[in-house]
């Protein structure tokens, strides 16, 4: 994994972590590169595209 990537992880993690606690929610984040995420289509790509929700 690259430091680019696991800065960007840290990140997520600090913002999922905000989120959970002010909202009493439990979210979990799996990273993939922005490429990946959008040439791939794999059935979980594809349902996290059809089913994620953007926060």
């Amino acid at each position: 994994m690259s430091v680019q990537t696991v800065n960007a992880k840290c990140r997520i993690d600090d913002l999922i972590a905000e989120y959970s606690l002010r909202h009493d929610l439990v979210i979990s984040a799996i990273v993939y590169p922005s490429k990946t995420f959008q040439e791939c289509s794999t059935p979980f790509l594809l349902s996290v595209k059809e089913d994620g929700i953007a926060i």
